[in-house]
């Protein structure tokens, strides 16, 4: 019932691309991309108007539980911006991917497939950074469930954040804060949306003008009842600007939350239309 509307997300961003390409001045040169991968928190900054980016990651994680491991995929996950309407706006589309878990047990593995939840969302950069003070915007976003039970929230579960960065020659600092509600099903069977305050600080720093490593600590707690505890985690990785407007990169991490951890690696593209 919900694959309608990611359809038809897809089917928007594949008419507007050619209109975006048209309506860019072909005499003013764009600056460098730059992305909200591979890092689980965001940058303030947008695309460029009248650009289209595309950000797309696979992702590989296991999970350490007292049950059964499980080991998951995430294919074609995906974050759409759109510089749209001014140039302090983007507007985005973001989709968890096609999922593939598998639990381990005594008679044998078990496999489950489907479609994660999507989001739609705008992020607005509303301070821009002098001298060494930060560039600061907001970052809204709603999911809106698939048809996939297990991989689905089966609602729609706002989220805000701030988000801050400063350049500092080549070392660059970004740290969110913010609030976000989920909904699971509690223990009487019955969904309960809950709010969580989350975090991230990263630190990344540039080799050379086209490579960057980073660092990076985040997690969440509860603001509302406890379902579950504090979850916290860390990654690193690198990116690499193949082009003006082409990145790949990669990352590895691993979570923790109660008496379970999970270990992850992703691999990314990034691609902005027009160069």
């Amino acid at each position: 019932v919900f694959r309608l509307p990611v359809v038809a997300a897809l089917a928007v961003i594949m008419a507007i691309t050619p209109a975006i390409a048209e309506k860019a001045p072909p005499d003013e040169p764009l600056p460098q991309i730059s992305t909200d991968r591979p890092s689980v928190g965001a940058g303030p900054y947008v695309v460029p108007q009248n650009t289209f980016q595309l950000e797309i990651g696979f992702v590989g994680s296991h999970l350490d539980q007292p049950g059964p491991d499980q080991d998951e995929l995430a294919v074609l996950s995906v974050v759409g911006r759109l510089g749209i309407l001014h140039e302090d706006l983007e507007l985005r589309y973001t989709w968890g991917g096609w999922g593939h878990v598998t639990t381990e047990s005594a008679t044998g593995d078990e496999t489950v497939t489907g479609t994660n939840d999507f989001a739609l969302g705008a992020k607005w950069r509303f301070h821009e950074a002098t001298g060494k003070g930060p560039t600061i915007a907001l970052l809204g976003n709603l999911s809106i469930p698939s048809d996939h039970r297990e991989f689905s929230t089966r609602a729609f579960d706002p989220g805000v954040d701030l988000l801050f960065g400063h350049v500092l020659g080549r070392f660059y600092a970004q740290y969110n804060a913010g609030v976000g509600w989920e909904t699971a099903d509690s223990e009487s069977g019955d969904q309960t949306t809950r709010s969580r305050f989350r975090y991230s600080l990263a630190g990344a720093y540039a080799v050379t003008g086209k490579v960057g490593v980073f660092l990076e600590l985040f997690g969440d707690t509860a603001l509302s009842s406890v379902e579950r505890g504090p979850a916290t985690g860390a990654d690193g990785g690198v990116v690499w600007v193949l082009r003006n407007n082409l990145q790949v990169d990669a990352r590895v991490g691993v979570t923790s939350l109660d008496e379970t951890t999970t270990r992850f690696g992703e691999v990314g593209v990034s691609w902005r239309l027009p160069r």
